[in-house]
Formats: structure tokens, sequence, C-alpha cells
């Protein structure tokens, strides 16, 4: 039995901007949908396709297709071959969370 200090639900980190819910973008891993990203992940994505000439909507349509794209050439990771955790390219995790999809995030969000 583990003793939990302390319960940080899915429901409120996104809440506290902790996690960005993305479960309505369509994107699939694993045959679970990738439903959250780590703020830390946006924040670095959304900087990297800001064009002031393209409204936030195009912006985000662009990011949600280079995320298939990252999320197309994911590998499982040797040490979890049951699909706890996938690497996709520029070192971005995807690991299974707690609300049954995966979140994305960089190394150091874990």
């Amino acid at each position: 039995m583990d003793d939990f200090i302390f319960k940080y639900t899915d429901k409120q980190a996104v809440e506290d901007g902790v996690l960005v819910d993305v479960a309505d973008w369509g994107m699939f891993l694993n045959e679970k949908v990738v439903n959250r990203i780590s703020i830390n992940l946006w924040g670095e994505l959304k900087e990297n396709i800001k064009d002031n000439s393209v409204d936030e909507k195009k912006q985000l349509i662009v990011l949600r297709g280079i995320l298939l794209e990252k999320i197309r050439q994911a590998k499982i990771t040797p040490d979890n071959p049951d699909g706890y955790m996938f690497i996709l390219p520029d070192n971005i995790w995807a690991v299974a969370n707690e609300i049954g999809g995966y979140t994305l995030m960089l190394p150091q969000d874990y």
C-alpha cells in the first residue's frame, strides 16, 4: 500500500494550468487519446510556431499538425514495453496518465 502525502489529480492540474486539455484534438497513440500537454511543453511549442500574421486558431491547427507528425514517429521506451511511456522526436515524452490517455511533456516535467 502506498502512503500518499498529497495527491494532485488531473482535474486539479488542468484547473491550475499545469496541464493543457487537448482531448478534443483527435490525437491518438497506442490506441489511446493524447489528452494532456504539460504547460512547459505547450509554451515551448507555441513559441516555436508564433507568427503574428496568423491568428491563434490557425496557430493551434499548425501545432496539432506538428504534434501528429511527432506522435506518428513515437518509439516505445525499451524499459517500458507495456506502453506506459513513449519517446517522440525532440525528446518529448508521452506518458500514460490517470484518465486513460497520454500526457505529452518534457523530461523535466516528469
